[in-house]
Order: structure tokens, then C-alpha cells, then sequence
């Protein structure tokens, strides 16, 4: 008798973070052709999200500027935002790689300086609030990144409000 390995059930969580990563990828690349083989201002961004999802937070960290700004995540806050190479890896990179803190990957908009993107998160009542996220960048690698939440949603956009306030 052939004992059959066990199988992971995929969620649409997964399934929607593998086509994101795929259109990253994708979106990557066609930045690279577009430009002429040149990088494009925002690839450093699109190998961040790579590194992060294989499992390599050393590699992404190399996508941001030694002098890089941070304020996301449990530990990059306003008050004390992530400022270096150092503080990045252990405030923000390690909670993205446990996995508290979800990769800014929707709905990508570049307007010649800054990208906004979008991610989800899971609070305390299992709801997935939506994240904005404001990536800057100077010399090909990620400069700053802030998040804010997502406020595009009349309904969620007071008590978003009020929650991000106490933050």
C-alpha cells in the first residue's frame, strides 16, 4: 500500500498572491525591454517582491538605499520609523517574512516619482483591511516606503481612520 504525501489545500489567498507575484514579474521585465535594457526606476521595487516571496529577505534588503526610510509594519511606526539597511531587516523585513505584515503587491500606479501600491492585512478580528503603500526611490533602489490604510472605500474609510490614528 502506497501511502500518499499530504496536500496543502490552496486558498484564494495564495492563488492571489502567486498571480501577483507572476504579474510583478512580468511587469518587471516589460519595464527592463521598454527602457531599452536599462533598469527601470521602479525594478528595485519588483525585486523586493520577489526576494520576498522565495524566502530571501537578505536579498530583498539589498533593493532599498543604505539611508532608506520605513514606516510600516509592527515596528516601523511614525513616531519611530526604520531608518538603515539594519533597522529595515528587523523592524519590517523579518515580521513580512513571519508573515504579520503582508507584501504591498495590488493594483501598482507609478507616477514618474513615487509608486503606490496596495497589500492586505489581517487585524486581531481576522478582517483584511486594505493598506496603501508609497514606495520612493533614488539611484534604482527603494529610498522610502510608507504605508497608510487604504481609504478608497467609503464604508471602511471613518473607522480606518480612527484605528490609524491610534497608531
Amino acid at each position: 500500500m502506497k501511502i500518499l504525501p499530504t496536500i496543502r489545500r490552496v486558498t484564494p489567498r495564495v492563488v492571489r498572491r502567486a498571480v501577483a507575484v507572476a504579474v510583478a514579474a512580468t511587469l518587471a521585465w516589460a519595464c527592463a525591454c521598454a527602457a531599452g535594457g536599462e533598469p527601470s526606476a521602479i525594478q528595485s521595487y519588483y525585486y523586493f517582491v520577489h526576494w520576498m516571496s522565495v524566502s530571501r529577505p537578505d536579498l530583498a534588503l539589498q533593493q532599498f538605499t543604505d539611508d532608506a526610510v520605513v514606516v510600516s509594519g509592527p515596528a516601523c511606526t511614525p513616531s519611530a520609523p526604520c531608518v538603515g539597511k539594519a533597522a529595515i531587516r528587523t523592524g519590517y523585513l523579518d515580521a513580512l517574512h513571519a508573515g504579520r505584515v503582508s507584501l504591498p503587491i495590488y493594483d501598482q500606479q507609478f507616477d514618474g516619482e513615487q509608486l503606490r501600491t496596495r497589500g492586505e492585512q489581517t487585524d486581531q478580528g481576522g478582517h483584511l483591511p486594505r493598506r496603501a503603500y508609497v514606495l520612493g526611490f533614488q539611484g534604482g533602489r527603494i529610498a522610502s516606503l510608507k504605508s497608510e490604510f487604504d481609504a478608497s472605500d467609503p464604508v471602511k474609510a471613518a473607522p480606518l481612520a480612527r484605528h490609524q490614528e491610534k497608531q
